[in-house]
């Protein structure tokens, strides 16, 4: 054999090497890439979920905290209002509902 022939031959099969070792290296990247959207959706969506629970307990407090408030107020005794109304200043940890720190989330709903 000539000796270009076989240098050609021997620049064709490295390049061809070098080649195939770029596209496994991409395919692995590819691979990484697609387990850490999988994470980072799974995060986000239990992040989601999460703040639901949270503003859903919260709603479920307040509501209840103004049906006690509506019932308090239809008593035709004054006093009574006076007997409970520390139940609506910040002090009372049982019945006052602190606001719940909400997460900004991103909701995107592809069509």
């Amino acid at each position: 054999m000539i000796r270009w022939q076989a240098s050609s031959l021997d620049l064709e099969a490295l390049a061809t090497s070098q080649c195939e070792e770029l596209i496994e290296a991409i395919r692995r990247r590819h691979a990484e890439l697609l387990v850490s959207v999988r994470e980072q959706r799974c995060r986000k969506q239990q992040t989601v979920s999460d703040t639901l629970a949270d503003c859903t307990q919260l709603l479920h407090r307040t509501t209840g905290l103004l049906q006690f408030g509506v019932e308090v107020l239809k008593e035709p005794d004054p006093t009574a209002f006076l007997l409970v109304r520390n139940s609506f200043t910040p002090n009372s940890p049982d019945v006052y509902v602190r606001p719940c720190l909400v997460r900004a989330v991103e909701v995107r709903v592809d069509a």
